[in-house]
């Protein structure tokens, strides 16, 4: 029990060393702070299970720094490349593309970034990790109440979060019902404008009008739900692509960007 907290803490501290890093290299790129992430605090899962691997799973290799290098190239490059498989599959969306970068695969992964965390890793296993394990020599009791406590923190936070994108799901289908239903009601109306004037029910007309003004208007209401945490995720993800309605959730992003 005693080491499983202790490796919680090990991967809470990755995790946030992981955001910190990204984020401050994502807003140098764009000139303004991103919070970076999957999770509204400054935490990043991905990092804090990448490191925990790699110091349990490379520790045979540290005399061997080539050897080491590759093996981290590999399996932070496996790491990526499933976890972009499993949220893609588990939300219907795209949360990061790499199409544009060199040697890419799939937009999931890419070499130039393959590279960077083989380096980064190197410098965990040798430098970062040994140092952090020297800072870690609490008392039982510090371990489980600090353990603890951050656990509660990252459930919370995790919950909050997989709410919102949920939310965003269901959002997108909702809009893509209203706006199917909205070109249909368009398609009957022009229909009616066409027919001749001692044939049309004008009447019939003006509730279909009616009909269709309601349909536009629960649709932008329906826009506007959400947008404070929606935006964070489009700030945090900004090549987040559905798969399943790519036009909704384009229009949104535009829509959000303007607010």
């Amino acid at each position: 029990m005693l080491n499983f907290a202790i490796n919680y803490m090990y991967f809470i501290t990755y995790s946030f060393l992981g955001w910190f890093c990204e984020s401050v290299y994502c807003s140098w790129i764009e000139k303004k702070p991103v919070n970076r992430g999957f999770l509204n605090g400054p935490i990043s899962p991905i990092y804090g299970f990448g490191a925990l691997i790699l110091i349990h799973f490379l520790t045979p290799l540290y005399a061997y720094p080539t050897a080491l290098y590759v093996a981290s190239v590999l399996m932070t490059t496996s790491l990526e490349y499933i976890s972009a498989v499993i949220l893609e599959t588990a939300f219907g969306m795209k949360w990061w593309d790499y199409s544009d970068n060199k040697f890419n695969y799939k937009g999931r992964i890419c070499l130039m970034n393959s590279v960077l965390f083989g380096l980064m890793s190197v410098v965990l296993v040798y430098v970062i990790h040994p140092f952090i394990k020297s800072l870690y020599h609490f008392s039982t009791t510090v371990i489980f109440v600090i353990s603890s406590v951050l656990m509660v923190y990252l459930v919370i936070d995790f919950t909050v979060s997989l709410i919102t994108v949920l939310k965003l799901s269901g959002k997108l289908k909702k809009l893509a019902v209203i706006l199917q239903e909205m070109n249909e009601k368009n398609e009957e109306f022009r229909a009616f404008l066409a027919e001749e004037i001692r044939v049309r029910n004008d009447e019939k007309i003006e509730k279909l009008k009616q009909y269709i003004e309601s349909l536009k208007e629960k649709y932008n209401a329906e826009q506007l739900k959400g947008k404070v945490m929606e935006r964070r995720i489009f700030r945090a993800f900004p090549d987040l692509q559905s798969k399943r309605y790519p036009e909704q959730l384009s229009a949104l992003k535009n829509i959000l960007k303007k607010k």
